[in-house]
């Protein structure tokens, strides 16, 4: 599989989480980057066209929801699928991440098997 999946998340305990929970996906020859804020989120997302992206939404710097907007704008990264994983889950928030053109949403705290999940059907693998 030659699949790019980047973390966008300032906690390192969460990246660190995210990438083992994404470790079938990395045996079957995914990459998994990681990014510790927005702006070098969305700087990752330019240089490497990922496939799928976990982006957090309260990033220190660029928040979540404008870096989610600013890849669905660009012509290159359109295709990059983009699930928001945050504490928000409120209607508001969720709204707002339909309204950036997520791709999904997920609540933290998160089961691990909801990000595999993601991963698998973003992808088009199963594990």
């Amino acid at each position: 599989m030659n699949k790019t999946i980047l973390i966008v998340d300032d906690e390192p305990s969460i990246r660190l989480l995210m990438k083992r929970i994404l470790r079938p996906l990395i045996n079957l020859g995914a990459k998994v980057l990681v990014a510790e804020d927005g702006h070098e989120g969305l700087e990752m997302a330019r240089a490497t066209k990922p496939d799928l992206m976990f982006l957090d939404v309260m990033l220190p710097v660029i928040g979540g929801f404008a870096v989610c907007e600013k890849i669905k704008s660009c012509e290159h990264l359109k295709n990059a699928k983009v699930i928001l994983v945050t504490a928000l889950g409120q209607a508001f928030d969720m709204q707002m991440g339909k309204q950036v053109k997520s791709d999904g949403y997920i609540i933290k705290p998160f089961k691990p098997e909801d990000i595999i999940r993601k991963a698998e059907n973003v992808l088009g693998v199963k594990v």
